[in-house]
């Protein structure tokens, strides 16, 4: 079991948390790769094979190169949102939007913020495993102290000693 929670807190540093941010108006269109959300300036409906989703309101997906040629933006999606809350996942469907009927083209980028809340808990929590794994030093047979100390590992990793 700590393995396991060990191994899950390894991943917290080269991890990241993310969000997405609204692209001015003038900014070009992100090159093909970029993360993208775009949201659209009505609902419309999106056919995924034999199903046609109706009042989707955003994509989120990958931007693809655009290879016909028309003002559109290409989009490898993920996911498309409709205007009730309900989420649909897309297998990588490429759908082209026409750009006057997008409202805000959003990038994907780190949130710094939460990323570094984040790596914090992180932090916080491998100490306290490795403290109670290792027993955390302090007193016990051999080190000079008397037995009758007890540590207590904090929520967020700190170490109380009980006198």
């Amino acid at each position: 079991m700590i393995k396991r929670v060990v191994g899950l807190l390894c991943l917290i540093p080269v991890s990241a948390c993310y969000q997405f941010v609204p692209l001015q108006e003038a900014a070009p269109t992100p090159g093909p790769g970029s993360e993208v959300r775009a949201q659209l300036a009505s609902p419309r409906a999106f056919s995924l094979g034999p199903q046609t989703l109706n009042d989707i309101t955003s994509i989120e997906g990958t931007v693809y190169p655009n290879v016909n040629g028309t003002d559109s933006l290409a989009l490898w999606s993920r996911e498309l949102r409709n205007a009730y809350g309900g989420r649909y996942l897309t297998n990588g469907n490429v759908f082209y939007i026409p750009r006057e009927q997008i409202r805000v083209l959003e990038a994907r980028r780190i949130a710094p913020a939460k990323t570094a809340l984040a790596a914090a808990v992180g932090a916080g929590m491998l100490v306290g495993i490795v403290t109670l794994i290792t027993g955390g030093g302090g007193s016990g047979p051999g080190d000079g102290g008397n037995g009758t100390e007890a540590h207590v590992v904090g929520p967020i990793g700190g170490v109380i000693n009980f006198r």
